[in-house]
């Protein structure tokens, strides 16, 4: 089984809760950031080396591992091991900003929108099943 981290990114903003998200430049949809554990990595690594990969973001205050989960990717046919993390980030994140992907078999040179989405409609937007992860996420 493949293993996969996924980076919820969580801001507390007018009592309202925000998930930091990207949608790549003319691709599918909104996700956050995530990606496959290289080997001799731990997955913490892994989740500090996608999202700096995927957005720019070095500055993380903490990284809390919420659950671990299988999930069957029917598109590339295999089954993954995903690891859920819920990230602190520290102060002073931007709204919104255009990013370049610096690694990965597809994405690598991609550029992607990178911005805070309402917790809610994250639930819905979210691709590959991510959103049913929200409520987990804000519980902890």
């Amino acid at each position: 089984m493949i293993k996969k981290v996924l980076a919820f990114c969580v801001r507390e903003k007018e009592n309202k809760y925000e998930i930091l998200v990207l949608s790549k430049i003319n691709g599918k949809g909104t996700e956050v950031p995530g990606g496959s554990v290289e080997e001799g990595e731990s997955l913490e690594e892994s989740v500090k080396r996608e999202l700096f990969e995927e957005t720019g973001i070095d500055v993380i205050k903490d990284i809390h591992h919420i659950l671990t989960i299988p999930f069957h990717a029917e598109w590339r046919g295999e089954w993954q091991e995903r690891n859920i993390f819920k990230v602190e980030l520290k102060d002073n994140i931007k709204d919104e900003w255009v990013h370049e992907i610096s690694d990965g078999v597809e994405d690598k040179g991609k550029k992607a929108k990178i911005y805070w989405l309402d917790s809610e409609l994250a639930k819905k937007e979210l691709l590959w099943g991510q959103g049913a992860f929200i409520e987990e996420i804000l519980k902890n």
